[in-house]
């Protein structure tokens, strides 16, 4: 599923496969169900912020505010594994149950 659907001229956030969000309209816990999402199946996005999309956002807070916050969830989900690692290792009795 892509990270971002640009079908209707507007940049929005998909959210799950019933939901999508414009930038602006982006709250927190719908960014957590994105992280979430990723967390436990980190193929979950194909994060498709690509020249031709970027070409297409004209204004240019949102095109900034885009590119601020798909960075930070390209960081999460390159680092998604190591953050499990971290949690199993600190709190080995969760996995337990």
């Amino acid at each position: 599923m892509n990270l971002l659907d640009n079908s209707s001229g507007q940049i929005k956030f998909v959210i799950n496969d019933h939901e999508s969000i414009e930038v602006e309209n982006l709250n927190k816990d719908q960014l957590k169900t994105i992280l979430s999402n990723i967390y436990d199946k980190s193929d979950f996005y194909d994060i498709n912020w690509n020249d031709e999309i970027k070409n297409q956002v004209h204004n240019t807070v949102h095109k900034e505010i885009v590119e601020q916050i798909v960075s930070k969830i390209i960081d999460f989900k390159s680092n998604v594994d190591n953050i499990k690692n971290n949690i199993e290792s600190s709190f080995p009795l969760i996995n337990d149950k």
